[in-house]
């Protein structure tokens, strides 16, 4: 009982971080799709560029929600890299496994390019933008590195909660003020003079193409939301009613964003944020101030929410084998920092060259995409598996159904990548060259595990296996100290026969002591002196273990060193915590183990304290 209990809390712990990565995901949407489609944007043509991106986007965004959902009734228990993985291949499971890591990385980019535009409103950044930002990819790890394993940060969800209400009140306000007939013409005009200063658009010009693929933005979001990460498999998958509660009203504030867009005659091909364009006309310098605020707390809740998915995805994707097996263990919780960090750098480098949000957002769309074809792929063999396989008219009838409907939306989504081609080839080759990079660590991890399997692999069964008759121990002593003496004690409480203590004779006069000592304690174990004075420690064991191995190539060599351990605040100074040389090199040597004998000066401590104790209390007995 007490496992289950933990189980479902570790279970809502993981449900409450997907859905607070969701919501903030959605939120980032709903802010920058307006200012991704306002770049096509161009006076004389903006009714007709509105009209088409919002008849794309809404068509984008049905014929994706169809397409989930039937994944979500077709198989609510498989994530999409596992569809991919059993249907297509190895090679789909890798890509989208990729795919996830890198959508992870882009809504941080996405996320922090949000806080640098907002902060360039307020103070003019100017050259400081591209620094400022990879400071600022590198920086917002620290909330991921620094919150426990079971804790879900719930600020984020308030930030982005908050930004999402700052935008919808102005929203409202306008709407109202636009009914009562009293916008203010004059802070019109000076709200396009501001939008204005904002950096033009740079590049080749395709307005209705562009238009077209900025309302694939939403669209595109439902691929990250769809999953939930690390939950149970009966809730994997997140009921397309449910995100249509959140998605819907996003699909409103950004309609009536552009609304006001076209109706204000805000200028295109700008980087500015539309919002606070349009705050700054109905609120003023003070309204467009304390908004720009807002957009910067969601952008750094966006990163950071995004930051913290990162390492369950990597944990999820290690359970299924695309990441190595002991990022899966729920422990191994500084190795995922560690590729959270690596992220990041590789984040911080794309920043610096992909300094744009419409940049961004394409390469974003372009990656979904991919997710797209991939799910469509696994969908449309899983189809034809059933057909072939099954003789129930239902099931066949369904199967056939969704064979045709996710080639018709394959070829949607490679129409798609055409349009990207066309626009700007290199948002489609800076797509491929960035999802290359998780794509070569997952395969050559793919590829180095098989092969290490290969050569694991025992074909010839039990022939020619050779069983050890005997195991010979040795310690490595330096003195006689409590450490040393209790190492003796595990080597002789291990029954190792012949056993030796093997000295390195470093200083005459502490070797001649060491051996008077001996003698006089009449230790039952017998000490062997290696190498020369004034030699080194190492070589003279290793040659020694070399040449008793040569001697008795069939038996287990066990080499026992003492190791002192503190936890103090001052003794930790004194104690080696590196592993010594000899003990790495010993471990390469064949049939030979090696064994650190620890002895804790606490425990020591401890246990001269319970002597004195027992001592006086036999005392007052007496």
């Amino acid at each position: 009982m007490l496992k289950k209990t933990r189980q479902y809390s570790t279970s809502r712990v993981h449900t409450s971080v997907s859905v607070t990565a969701s919501l903030t995901t959605i939120a980032l949407a709903t802010l920058i799709t307006p200012q991704i489609i306002l770049r096509a944007f161009v006076v004389g043509r903006a009714n007709s560029v509105l009209f088409l991106t919002l008849a794309v986007g809404v068509v984008a965004f049905a014929l994706t929600c169809l397409a989930v959902n039937g994944v979500t009734v077709l198989t609510p228990r498989r994530s999409t890299h596992q569809l991919a993985t059993r249907y297509i291949g190895a090679w789909a499971g890798v890509l989208v496994g990729a795919a996830k890591i890198l959508l992870h990385g882009l809504i941080v980019l996405l996320g922090v390019e949000l806080v640098v535009t907002a902060l360039n409103t307020i103070v003019r950044l100017g050259s400081w933008a591209n620094p400022l930002a990879m400071t600022l990819v590198l920086a917002l790890t620290i909330p991921t590195i620094a919150a426990g394993v079971g804790q879900a940060l719930r600020w984020p969800r308030i930030l982005a909660f908050i930004g999402i209400l700052g935008l919808s009140l102005v929203l409202a306000w306008g709407l109202i003020q636009e009914f009562r007939g009293a916008v203010n013409f004059s802070d019109v005009l000076l709200a396009r003079e501001d939008a204005l200063k904002a950096d033009p658009v740079s590049g080749r010009y395709f307005p209705y193409l562009e238009s077209a693929l900025g309302g694939c933005f939403p669209a595109a979001v439902i691929y990250a939301v769809s999953e939930r990460v690390m939950a149970l498999p009966s809730r994997r998958r997140v009921p397309t009613k449910r995100m249509l509660t959140v998605l819907i009203p996003m699909l409103v504030l950004i309609a009536v964003t552009l609304y006001f867009v076209v109706e204000l005659q805000l200028p295109g091909r700008r980087l500015g944020l539309p919002a606070l364009s349009i705050t700054y006309a109905l609120l003023g310098t003070a309204g467009r101030t304390v908004m720009a605020i807002l957009f910067v707390l969601t952008g750094i809740a966006v990163a950071v929410a995004s930051y913290r998915q990162l390492p369950r995805v990597l944990r999820e994707l290690a359970i299924d084998g695309l990441l190595p097996r002991r990022l899966a263990a729920q422990d191994a919780v500084t190795p995922r920092r560690l590729i959270v960090v690596i992220v990041a750098a590789l984040a911080a480098v794309i920043s610096w060259f992909l300094d744009s949000t419409r940049s961004l957002a394409m390469i974003f769309i372009v990656i979904t995409f991919f997710l797209g074809l991939t799910m469509c792929g696994a969908m449309v063999e899983r189809s034809r598996s059933i057909l072939n396989d099954s003789i129930d008219a239902l099931e066949r009838s369904v199967a056939k159904k969704a064979l045709w409907a996710y080639r018709g939306y394959g070829l949607c989504l490679l129409a798609g990548l055409v349009c990207v081609v066309v626009i700007q080839p290199w948002w489609f080759g800076a797509a491929v060259l960035s999802l290359a990079v998780p794509v070569i660590f997952l395969v050559a991890h793919r590829k180095g595990l098989g092969k290490i399997n290969e050569v694991l692999a025992d074909d010839a069964g039990a022939i020619g296996r050779v069983i050890p008759t005997r195991v010979y121990s040795f310690v490595l002593i330096d003195h006689l100290d409590l450490p040393t003496l209790k190492a003796l004690d595990w080597a002789r409480a291990n029954r190792g026969s012949p056993l030796q203590a093997l000295c390195v004779d470093v200083d005459p006069e502490r070797t001649r002591a060491l051996r008077k000592e001996w003698i006089a304690r009449k230790m039952p174990v017998a000490l062997t002196v290696v190498g020369q004075p004034a030699g080194a420690v190492r070589g003279p064991v290793i040659e020694f273990i070399r040449a008793f191995r040569r001697m008795h190539p069939r038996d287990v060599v066990m080499v026992y060193m003492p190791k002192v351990i503190s936890t103090g605040s001052w003794e930790r100074f004194f104690v080696r915590h590196t592993t010594p040389s000899i003990i790495s090199q010993l471990e390469l040597e064949p049939g030979v183990m090696v064994t650190e004998v620890p002895y804790r000066i606490e425990s020591a401590r401890q246990m001269a304290d319970d002597d004195e104790s027992a001592g006086s209390d036999h005392e007052q007995r007496e």
